[in-house]
Order: C-alpha cells, then structure tokens, then sequence
C-alpha cells in the first residue's frame, strides 16, 4: 500500500535543512494498492514504449474502458496523446494542459475516471506548479521517468511477484474449486422445477414512444377496420332504395373510409 499528499501546495510544504521535505497537512491523502502501481507503472512503460495496444489492455485492468466504449476511436485519440507527449521535448511538456486533455477525452469516451488517479494527476500538477515558482529551469519529466523504472524494476522482486500470484490464486483459480458443486446445485435446482429466468428489456425514451405510437395505430386500424366490416353487412342487410338500415350503413362506410384515409396519411406522414 502506498500513500500520496494530494494536496501538495506551498502552504502544506516545509523545507528542512540537509533538503528534506516535510509535510504538515495530511487533509487530502491518497491510497494506491499494490496492485494500482503496478498497473501505474505498466502504463508509464507502455506510454513510454508508445504501445497502444497495451496502453487499452493496461487501461481495461484498471476498469477505466467499458464494454460499450468504442475502442477503434480510443486507440486513436491515444495514439494522438502519446504521439505529442513522447514527440515533445520534456521541457515543453505542461501537465496542467495534459490532464485537461486526459479528462476531455474521457468525457468524449465515457471513460470511468478512478478517484485515486484524479487526485494523483491533480497532485502531479500542484508539484509541477510549485517546482518551476522555485526552480523556472524544473523538468518534472526529468524526476519521473527514473521513478517509472524503479516502479517496473520493484516489480521483479521476488516478494511482489510472490503477491502477484497470490492474488491471481484466490481471484481466479480457487473459485473454479466451487464449480462442480455449483454446477450441481444448478442441476439440481431445475430437475426439481424450481428454477427461474427472469429477463428485463429496457427500452429508451424513444423506443417506448413508438412502441406507443404503434399500439395506437394498430388499435385504431382495428376499430376502422371493424367498422367497415360492420357498415357493408349493415347495407347488405337493408333493402335498399330509402331502407333506413341502407342509409345507415351507407353513412358509416363513408366515415370509416375518411377514417382510413386520414389514418394512412398520418402514417406516411410519420
């Protein structure tokens, strides 16, 4: 577990003597797993190596790309970013303008931004803003990629990919120990007629209103339909000439035929 003042500025910083830094306001801690760094430090090494296709799988990992998202149109807004941060010198590069473009395209795509990431690049910022008001020649690119390898180097040591293994275990091969009883129980549970299947379709807002306006229009094709059917019988039994049943029928076929025809014209309207 790691730890990180997301809150880093001057007024929560000291400078002591022999260049230590010391830290007096703990208000805005943030926490990364061990788990969060290595998928931290995949992502650094796979930016850096400019490898989209691991950049998506790292960013998969870490639950920050969806099922629904459109990949093609990521990888290339990516390739985009990536292109200008390893294309720029590291004096050039302003990370205030790049979290603001991390967080628009984001937005654009619907990406699930973890709290722990927005806090560390918005740490990240109030670093880089602290370091040039006390050094204008400070290269925040400079201090970090030596982090990103000594964060890729921790993770070959033996007790982290120990962890590693161990976490993989109890996520996803002790649970296929319980498939076999599980499959069972399931077996079980529909020989015995006691299993269910429930599905829910959801429907937009506009999905349910055609669903409406077609039920509308069936109904009334119905009634139109029934009342020509019901008008023709209506003359077939009069006696015809004055027959007040003929004048009736005669009557009600006419409005059932305007009925038709206005109904077809809102429909190809429609």
């Amino acid at each position: 577990m790691a730890f990180f003042q997301a809150d880093p500025h001057p007024g929560n910083i000291l400078i002591l003597d022999e260049n230590k830094i010391a830290f007096i306001d703990f208000g805005e801690v943030g926490t990364l797993t061990d788990n969060r760094l290595m998928q931290l430090g995949e992502l650094l090494i796979s930016i850096s190596k400019q490898d989209i296709d691991r950049i998506i799988a790292t960013l998969k990992a870490m639950e920050i790309v969806g099922e629904s998202v459109d990949l093609e149109e990521l990888e290339e807004d990516i390739a985009d970013l990536v292109t200008h941060v390893t294309s720029s010198s590291v004096g050039d590069l302003d990370m205030n303008r790049l979290r603001i473009e991390v967080m628009n395209m984001a937005y654009h795509h619907d990406l699930r931004m973890p709290s722990y990431l927005t806090a560390l690049m918005k740490a990240l910022v109030t670093v880089e803003g602290v370091g040039k008001k006390l050094d204008p020649t400070f290269n925040f690119m400079e201090i970090v990629q030596p982090l990103a390898i000594k964060l890729f180097e921790e993770r070959l040591k033996p007790d982290k990919v120990y962890k590693q293994l161990r976490r993989k275990y109890y996520r996803d091969i002790k649970p296929l120990g319980t498939l076999p009883a599980d499959f069972q129980k399931l077996v079980r549970t529909a020989g015995e007629g006691k299993m269910q299947i429930t599905m829910q379709v959801e429907f937009n807002a506009s999905a349910k209103r055609q669903l409406n306006q077609l039920v509308s229009r069936l109904g009334i094709s119905l009634i139109i339909s029934a009342g020509l059917i019901s008008c023709a019988l209506i003359v077939t039994a009069g006696r015809g000439g004055g027959d007040i049943l003929t004048w009736v029928g005669a009557g009600g076929f006419a409005a059932a035929v305007i009925g038709l025809a206005v109904f077809l014209v809102s429909v190809l309207r429609s």
